[in-house]
């Protein structure tokens, strides 16, 4: 019965166990020999996703990973999402699709066209920039949601499945 409630308690992952370990009478050398167990099973557990990751992955992308150093696919979709974030702060606008904007450029970066460190330092640049436009007075988007607007959409999309 002790075993089963140590059990669920390990698994709760943080202090909660210690206190739990404590008020059950466990020595501290068993809890601390108990940590360390848990924190090996949940290590063992990182490694074991980490191998599985690897072995289903995409050989194409390992490739492209191998050759260039880094994910050049989560390299591109880093450059975008923080161009993106830029554009919604500067106009208010969400631009998607990329075409006619940087879509080529994109396409290389994920092709390995860029170095980490050049990625690294375009990313950092990027960010700063954002984080400017956020700070200089340059940002578009109201300080709060429009809640009736938002209300309206809710009651007119949900209309638009029931009918259709």
């Amino acid at each position: 019965r002790l075993a089963g409630f140590m059990s669920e308690v390990l698994r709760a992952g943080d202090e909660r166990w210690h206190l739990a370990a404590r008020a059950v009478g466990l020595d501290d050398n068993l809890i601390q020999a108990m940590d360390r167990e848990r924190r090996y099973r949940a290590a063992q557990r990182g490694w074991e996703q980490y191998r599985t990751w690897k072995r289903q992955r995409n050989p194409a992308r390992a490739a492209l990973e191998a050759r260039h150093g880094y994910d050049t696919k989560h390299g591109a979709h880093l450059v975008r999402l923080l161009r993106m974030g830029r554009e919604i702060v500067e106009t208010g606008e969400v631009h998607v699709w990329r075409g006619g904007r940087d879509a080529d450029e994109l396409l290389a970066i994920r092709a390995g066209a860029w170095s980490y460190g050049e990625l690294v330092e375009r990313a950092e640049a990027d960010a700063g920039e954002l984080r400017k436009a956020l700070s200089d007075g340059r940002c578009t988007l109201p300080t709060k949601p429009d809640m009736a607007a938002l209300h309206a959409l809710v009651v007119d999309l949900t209309r638009t499945m029931l009918d259709g």
